[in-house]
């Protein structure tokens, strides 16, 4: 026989339970203070990041501005652009010399201008640097820079990144390219083309004494991905090297964690270019600097959790004798006395739990007494109900009473709108039901028809539906409200009367009612509020109206099917219903 599992004293579940409660707080704070100290240190690196990355990003697009301007000196250089125009005129050699005198000097005036070429608009070679040789039948349209300004009909400076020069002969350096059209200042028409080379060590010096952590630094891409600048450029070109240009370019963030090369990106705009400047930085250093900071937690911990224990230990011993007392009390509850006594002394949170179950007991026990009273109510309105039912059936004998009365009397037209009226009043009542056959609701309009046939006498009515239609079920008094609103808002004003018809028929799995009339129609704006909350829009029939019919489709069947309205003023108005085509179940009795 298994031995029963001896219950332990409380003051030891208390003791375990604070324990292991203190191993798990101090996991979390472990967890938590690595989050939050990697989290501190990671905004700290990208909001320095994002400072120097601002200042860096000043400081070159002042340096392509002033590129960008000595660029503009040129193509506005009235002797450049008189050689261009005419390269034949008489004197073209002086003015030739002239422009080269001023080509040369450019370089002397920033020292990171490596060189300077002018095209004509036949794309020759006007001008080449004296220390320079072009390689023969050269194409420059081959080249990305010349590419980037082809399509160009404005002289708008364009910046290409970082590539070997091939045009010239000999040993060719890195540079960046700045080309741009020259055009007639009279006529707008493209005159030639310059090209402004920048060195590429340029940009070096203006990042080489920024820091970014012990291994980081900065590269510089353009809108097509294009390595402008790389401390490391050689190898990205030789493929020892990747960075993720494309993540770069596609992100809409100024960051960017890859977390699987153990880099962050810092991404800033270059004012003034369509380049990009990427901060990097790595995410061992910055866990390296937040994990000092977790030593120190964990030592705090450790020195709250043994606090804590030593205080559960002698909270424990407190805890336990009114607890035994409260023990008492709810056995006695138990066995059935809701009147048992809850006055306990002990601790505050004890006192508290005593009082909140004697409020609670207390509570059940009006409840209780709650429940019977409404039981007792709920038969005698019940019986009260019942008692003022009216047996249906009440109703039909009378009315058979005045058909044989009226039979006896020869007065047909008594016995035809009685009986139309008891046929009328059988589809109502319905025995309760509220779905019934389509057949019945045909009949039902057909009997209301025939009331009102005989108090309007010029009121004419067709009703044409299949027999497929008829074998199936619907909701009770969905079509009689709409050819009582046909009757009174389309033709009980009319002089010449007029006609309702009511069309039934099945097409694949809908059932489609269509009630048209030659009535007086509706305006515009009186057919827009026909559905509208709160608008007498359509003649009530028992308190159910357009809206309302809609209202119990849609509750029965859902929001595909319901009613439409068409109408045109003094033309008439239709009404279409659509219901799902179902047949009889043992549901709908």
């Amino acid at each position: 026989m298994k031995k029963a599992r001896a219950p332990k004293r409380i003051s030891t579940i208390i003791i375990l339970c604070f324990s292991l409660f203190m191993v798990v707080i101090l996991i979390l704070m472990s967890v938590v203070s690595y989050y939050y100290s990697y989290e501190s240190m990671r905004g700290r690196t990208i909001s320095d990041t994002e400072v120097i990355l601002s200042q860096v990003g000043k400081n070159i697009g002042r340096y392509i501005s002033n590129i960008e301007s000595i660029s503009g000196i040129i193509n506005t250089n009235k002797d450049v652009m008189r050689y261009l125009e005419d390269p034949e005129a008489e004197d073209a050699g002086v003015t030739r010399a002239n422009f080269r005198n001023f080509l040369n000097y450019l370089p002397q005036i920033d020292k990171n201008i490596v060189s300077i070429f002018i095209f004509d608009k036949e794309n020759n070679p006007v001008y080449v640097p004296a220390t320079l040789r072009m390689k023969e039948n050269y194409d420059i349209t081959q080249d990305e820079w010349y590419r980037n300004v082809e399509d160009y009909v404005t002289d708008i400076p364009t910046l290409t990144g970082t590539q070997v020069r091939t045009m010239t002969q000999g040993d060719n350096p890195w540079v960046i390219s700045l080309s741009r059209r020259i055009l007639n200042a009279a006529t707008g028409e493209i005159i030639g083309t310059q090209l402004v080379e920048l060195n590429y060590s340029a940009i070096d010096d203006i990042l080489n004494d920024i820091n970014l952590g012990s291994k980081g630094y900065i590269f510089i891409v353009d809108a097509d991905g294009k390595m402008v600048y790389h401390p490391q450029l050689q190898l990205v070109y030789s493929g020892l090297k990747t960075e993720r240009v494309k993540d770069v370019l596609g992100t809409s963030d100024t960051t960017l964690e890859l977390r699987d090369e153990n880099k962050l990106y810092n991404i800033s705009d270059i004012p003034g270019t369509d380049f990009k400047m990427v901060g990097v930085t790595f995410l061992d250093e910055i866990v390296a600097s937040s994990r000092e900071m977790i030593t120190l937690y964990i030592i705090l911990t450790l020195l709250m959790a043994l606090a804590a224990f030593i205080g559960s230990v002698q909270m424990a011993r407190y805890v336990t004798k009114p607890l035994s007392r409260l023990e008492l009390a709810v056995n006695e509850v138990e066995q059935g006395n809701l009147d048992a006594n809850f006055a306990i002394r002990g601790t505050l949170e004890t006192e508290k739990f005593a009082a909140s179950l004697s409020s609670m007991i207390s509570n059940v026990k009006q409840l209780m007494e709650q429940i019977v009273a409404d039981q007792e109510m709920i038969r005698t309105s019940e019986l009260k109900a019942l008692q003022s039912q009216i047996n249906p059936h009440f109703l039909y004998n009378t009315l058979d009473t005045i058909v044989w009365i009226a039979e006896e009397s020869g007065s047909e037209k008594i016995k035809e709108i009685t009986v139309a009226l008891a046929n009328y009043f059988r589809i109502v009542l319905s025995s309760g039901k509220d779905i019934i056959s389509v057949r019945d609701e045909i009949e039902h309009v057909r009997n209301y028809l025939v009331i009102q046939k005989m108090r309007y006498e010029t009121l004419d009515y067709k009703i044409e539906v299949s027999e497929e239609a008829l074998a199936l079920t619907m909701p009770k008094l969905i079509l009689q409200p709409i050819v009582e609103n046909a009757i009174y808002h389309g033709i009980k004003n009319n002089p010449d009367g007029g006609t309702i018809w009511v069309r039934g028929f099945v097409d694949k799995e809908t059932l489609t009612f269509i009630i048209d009339d030659d009535g007086r129609g509706m305006r515009p704006h009186e057919l827009r509020r026909v559905f509208e909350p709160g608008r007498k829009s359509a003649v009530r029939h028992g308190g159910v109206a357009m809206r309302n019919i809609r209202e119990r489709i849609e509750l029965y069947y859902g929001t595909e099917y319901g009613i439409a309205v068409e109408s045109e003023y003094r033309k008439g108005t239709r009404v279409i219903v659509t219901l799902p085509a179902r047949k009889r179940t043992d549901q709908d009795g």
